[in-house]
């Protein structure tokens, strides 16, 4: 079979329900052509019951991963990059009637995205996502796939925050609603662990990289 042994990571927001349906319609349906969906722990639990005939791995059993698809916002298709990114994984975002500026596709179009992953019927398009770091006491802008664990990197108002970190100087409230659904932005200080994938709604801040996509 022309996808045996193929590989694809599946990931997606857990707290909705558009897409849970979304991501187990795409599983099952890859599935029945074999290939081999990566799937987080916890999402795991939530699909098994849908897609009992689904083969899983986890998602770190990433050699021969092909694609990465992401059901969910901006918040989710950020941490996916995260990970896919060092790994030179292209990522998929699926729109799930949620404003968001990174998805590529609707829900409404999951049939037709499993026709084309099982034809292999896409094509790759390049982009490079840049971090600013704090090297002996300069700011310089690097890619954020460069960035490692103790990088000190600059977070501007109204930037996301880049890979898991704490925060070294400055204070600001953090918007993590793309990740938990709550809508109150929480207050950080140095000293504060901050979250990949958030936003900075306030000041300044400098974060010290704690993890990241390569950790």
């Amino acid at each position: 079979s022309r996808a045996a042994g193929r590989r694809v990571a599946v990931t997606l927001h857990p707290r909705r329900p558009a897409a849970l349906e979304a991501a187990a319609e795409f599983v099952e349906g890859l599935s029945r052509h074999g290939i081999t969906c990566l799937i987080a722990e916890d999402a795991i639990d939530l699909l098994s019951g849908r897609v009992p005939a689904a083969r899983w791995l986890p998602v770190d059993e990433a050699p021969g991963c092909e694609l990465a698809v992401v059901f969910g916002g901006d918040g989710n298709i950020l941490r996916a990059a995260e990970w896919a990114l060092p790994r030179e994984i292209p990522v998929l975002g699926v729109n799930l009637g949620h404003v968001g500026f990174l998805a590529e596709l609707e829900s409404s179009q999951v049939g037709s995205l499993i026709e084309r992953v099982v034809a292999a019927d896409y094509h790759v398009e390049e982009r490079m996502t840049i971090d600013t770091v704090v090297r002996d006491g300069t700011e310089i802008r690097i890619p954020t796939v460069e960035l490692s664990v103790g990088d000190v990197f600059v977070v501007r108002p109204g930037e996301k925050i880049a890979p898991d970190g704490v925060v070294t100087e400055g204070a600001s409230a953090v918007d993590a609603s793309m990740l938990t659904g709550e809508s109150v932005p929480v207050e950080v200080r140095p000293g504060d662990r901050v979250t990949g994938a958030t936003v900075n709604d306030g000041g300044r801040l400098l974060v010290r990289a704690h993890r990241t996509g390569a950790a």
